[in-house]
């Protein structure tokens, strides 16, 4: 990730490569190059997720928190407000409620 030929200024810390300010205090990760010319080659860096060296344990880490969630997900207890009302949106060929549906989990 030093690399003059991959990086303007290879040896500044610059979270600007590869994310932006949402507004606020937030970061919202960039677009693609094509889309963001600013945006880094995500092929100039592969900490974790690529080439031959790509960590060991990421899809058991995956598999993992995906067992985990649902552990956690089956016992909550989801409720929606009773003055809700549901409002269709048509999205591309399927339906979707319009401002998504405001729900309450309880333990």
């Amino acid at each position: 990730h030093r690399l003059p030929q991959a990086f303007d200024r290879p040896l500044e810390f610059l979270p600007e490569r590869w994310a932006v300010r949402d507004g606020g205090k937030r970061w919202k990760e960039r677009s693609s190059a094509a889309e963001d010319p600013q945006t880094a080659n995500p092929k100039a860096l592969f900490a974790f997720s690529g080439g031959a060296r790509n960590c060991v344990g990421n899809k058991f880490a995956h598999q993992e928190a995906i067992l985990v969630l649902a552990n956690l997900v089956k016992h909550l207890k989801f409720t929606v407000p009773k003055d809700y009302i549901l409002t269709p949106h048509l999205s591309g060929l399927s339906q979707r409620p319009k401002g998504g549906i405001p729900m309450k989990a309880e333990w």
